[in-house]
């Protein structure tokens, strides 16, 4: 396959990865354009591995780590232009699911964020996902497993979370016991 060829079939899925990467369409566009520039310069080596998505999307993820190390010292931010502007209501609901999600994911520190794309999104083992970041597997799912629980935390949507003794006794951070367990 040529890289223009290449690009033609799979150019729109490496944006929606990285939007969902990036929380940001510039970033995102800006962060497929470098990829695509690292590929270009690389295509026989790509084109003859056995896997050029997981290729490009490994060289992807590096990209994002090595922009936001540059970057950690020098952004301030001070405004999100979003919440400058009206919201605006989607039509369908599964763009309005899809923006619940990228705002949700957006709560999330960088590094747990990357974790619960490259699992769910891309459907990386934690052992792909240690040996890229230089973690241990345990590592990524005990960070999965928390930034889970955020997200549940901060929209509401607790299911069976919580302690082992939590669970049991159907007791809630408040210290009371759930309708279930008191037989209300």
């Amino acid at each position: 396959m040529t890289f223009e060829e290449y690009v033609r079939l799979r150019a729109s899925a490496m944006l929606r990865l990285a939007f969902v990467l990036t929380g940001d369409q510039h970033r995102a566009e800006d962060l497929v354009q470098t990829t695509l520039a690292h590929a270009l310069a690389h295509w026989r080596k790509i084109d003859r591995s056995d896997h050029p998505d997981r290729y490009l999307h490994r060289v992807m993820v590096n990209l994002l780590l090595q922009d936001r190390r540059r970057r950690a010292g020098s952004e301030v931010v001070v405004a999100d232009a979003g919440d400058l502007l009206p919201e605006v209501q989607d039509v369908a609901q599964v763009a309005g699911d899809r923006d619940e999600a990228r705002r949700m994911l957006a709560t999330l520190p960088d590094r747990a964020r990357l974790i619960l794309v490259l699992r769910y999104y891309l459907d990386w083992d934690s052992d792909s996902i240690a040996d890229h970041l230089g973690m241990t597997p345990g590592s990524v799912r005990s960070s999965t497993s928390r930034s889970i629980r955020t997200l549940q935390e901060n929209t509401g949507r607790i299911t069976g979370g919580g302690s082992r003794n939590e669970r049991e006794n159907g007791i809630r951070d408040s210290g009371t016991r759930s309708l279930r367990s008191s037989g209300a």
